[in-house]
């Protein structure tokens, strides 16, 4: 082994290093601003769910009120830092900020990995997944999904315009028959998601949202059963698996 590495070319080798250190370099830049994504993201879902202004007012501690400094405000490495506590008051940390930045810190490099390169395809992968990640956390906290969201669902289209009759078709094949369902049946699904899975199946298109629709009730299922028969509770909030069924579709089948 030793002698074969001898015979390399030293320049082919050289190459090979540098090629390999740019592009862990490069996935180490989209890890970052990932994790500062999902740091503003997480912080609009707790803003969102207290009926705070996400885009007004600098950040600060909810009980000493005092604003944070720069340094805490560097994702993943302040709430380390910190211990997970206000460096004032010595108040908790809620640990879904945290949460937030390690997931889109992993993530933004996996779907480059993937081999989507295109800037503005990447973009609105990215986007979406953001915006769902926001709806996940309100919907597990207040079993709720602001009807504001579908705006801003259909602004994302400019980033993945496929024809309208394929973003019509999208929207309604979805939205109809789960409608239906919801509306013949008590235990059917909420309205909120009916209404969620409608809005993504027009950004989308039919085909990815029959595919994001099936990973999300496949995910679901075992969470549901096991809080039906085990906890006696019924019903459990779907848009975490909305969220993790186009993270799975984007990774897998996205390109």
């Amino acid at each position: 082994m030793i002698a074969f590495l001898f015979k390399i070319n030293p320049l082919f080798l050289r190459t090979v290093i540098m090629k390999g250190c740019d592009q862990m370099l490069f996935l180490m830049i989209l890890s970052l601003y990932g994790s500062i994504v999902g740091s503003f993201a997480g912080v609009c879902g707790m803003r969102i769910v207290q009926k705070q202004s996400f885009y007004t007012g600098r950040s600060h501690c909810d009980k000493c009120q005092s604003v944070l400094k720069w340094y805490e405000l560097i994702p993943l490495f302040s709430f380390l830092y910190l211990k997970g506590r206000c460096r004032t008051c010595q108040q908790v940390i809620p640990k879904e900020i945290f949460v937030f930045e390690l997931f889109f810190a992993s993530f933004t490099p996996f779907l480059w990995l993937t081999g989507n390169h295109h800037w503005r395809l990447l973009l609105f992968q990215f986007l979406l997944i953001g915006l769902l990640a926001v709806l996940a956390y309100i919907d597990i906290k207040i079993q709720l999904v602001p009807n504001q969201v579908h705006l801003w669902l259909m602004c994302l289209v400019l980033l993945n315009y496929q024809g309208i009759q394929t973003h019509i078709k999208g929207g309604l094949l979805i939205f109809v028959p789960l409608f239906i369902l919801s509306w013949v049946t008590a235990e059917g699904m909420g309205g909120g998601d009916v209404k969620l899975f409608g809005s993504l199946g027009f950004v989308l298109g039919w085909k990815a949202i029959l595919l994001i629709f099936s990973y999300a009730v496949f995910c679901s299922l075992p969470i549901a059963m096991y809080m039906k028969f085990y906890k006696g509770r019924d019903g459990v909030p779907f848009v975490p698996f909305i969220t993790i069924g186009s993270c799975l579709f984007f990774l897998f089948n996205g390109r």
